[in-house]
């Protein structure tokens, strides 16, 4: 599997303030063996795949997950994409929660974004103002995302944008400050 880096921190966007294993997955990363990562990935409890689209490989993550599991069942794997990419290989969700970031203005596939519904993923959309938060609301009942899947991550708080999205019934998330939450375990690179 080729990564960016790996390294021990604190979740900060959802189900923040959890201890866990955190890989940047990319194609122009290094190389690193799969039973590697598998034999740290066993001592945390939850482990964070992210990246510019961690589903170019699929089969890498497929791997990753079914042998950790394999060694420790109980460890939780949560996944950032794009949803880009439909994953394969992965028959069962209980380990896994999907974070679809979700950009109102790209071209979405919805055959995949409906696979990831149906996988009870959680969407991230950007919001900046309550246009956003309308055209999130339009674009979520399109597809039929549930309102207790749709986070809005936002930029500015306004008390009209709060009410906005309080209104449709969406959540929040916070991506609190970056390195305040990392912890370079040199062990993991």
């Amino acid at each position: 599997m080729k990564i960016k880096e790996m390294y021990a921190g604190f979740t900060n966007t959802l189900n923040v303030g959890r201890f866990a294993l955190f890989i940047n997955v990319d194609e122009q990363g290094a190389y690193k063996d799969i039973d590697e990562i598998v034999n740290q990935a066993i001592f945390y409890s939850r482990v964070i795949l992210v990246g510019k689209e961690p589903f170019h490989q699929k089969e890498a993550i497929a791997k990753l997950i079914k042998n950790t599991l394999k060694k420790n069942p109980d460890v939780m794997f949560e996944i950032f994409t794009k949803a880009l990419i439909k994953p394969t290989h992965i028959k069962h969700f209980d380990n896994i929660i999907f974070n679809v970031n979700v950009y109102i203005d790209e071209f979405l596939d919805h055959k995949i974004i409906e696979w990831f519904n149906q996988a009870n993923a959680n969407f991230i959309f950007d919001a900046y103002d309550k246009d956003d938060t309308d055209a999130v609301l339009l674009l979520s009942q399109d597809i039929g995302i549930n309102k207790s899947k749709v986070f809005l991550h936002i930029y500015t708080m306004t008390e009209e944008l709060m009410n906005q999205i309080r209104l449709n019934g969406h959540n929040i998330c916070l991506k609190l400050g970056d390195g305040f939450w990392e912890i370079k375990d040199e062990v993991c690179n």
